[in-house]
């Protein structure tokens, strides 16, 4: 995977999540209020994922402008 793949890859998914997420979260209601302590886990670590991965997006973007060179220096 090359380098400008990733964090344009990264963007992309979370922005889907974003738009995504609320109306699977409601479909998936009936299941999740069977099981609250479940949910309320789940429900928790995908909001901590989706916080680190769009923090992550700043230093992914700095790193590919300002990162090593693919060109050999002479």
């Amino acid at each position: 995977m090359t380098p400008a793949v990733l964090p344009v890859a990264l963007l992309a998914a979370l922005l889907i999540s974003a738009v995504a997420g609320p109306r699977l979260i409601r479909v998936a209601s009936p299941a999740l209020a069977r099981y609250p302590r479940l949910a309320t886990l789940l429900l928790i670590g995908g909001v901590a994922v989706w916080l680190v991965a769009f923090a992550s997006t700043g230093p992914l973007f700095a790193w590919m402008t300002t990162g090593r060179s693919s060109v050999a220096c002479r």
